[in-house]
């Protein structure tokens, strides 16, 4: 299952997004730093695809929305 999780570093986020990985889902973490991340792309680099995107940029956002089976904002 594809999973966007918009805020996946934030506190409630990043958990949600750890279970998710554990679970073997793919998920697509909207952060706005990439870094904090960085430890669990290194233990999930398969499933894990993280992109610094603004949420308030519609035409940035769209297209990363599009396709997903699960939509998670945190």
């Amino acid at each position: 299952m594809n999973i966007v999780m918009i805020g996946a570093s934030g506190f409630i986020g990043r958990a949600i997004t750890a279970e998710a990985l554990a679970r073997s889902y793919h998920v697509t973490a909207l952060v706005r730093d990439v870094a904090k991340l960085a430890e669990l792309q290194q233990q999930f680099p398969a499933q894990l695809t993280i992109k610094a995107v603004d949420i308030m940029d519609v035409a940035a956002l769209t297209p990363l929305l599009a396709g997903q089976a699960v939509v998670i904002c945190a």
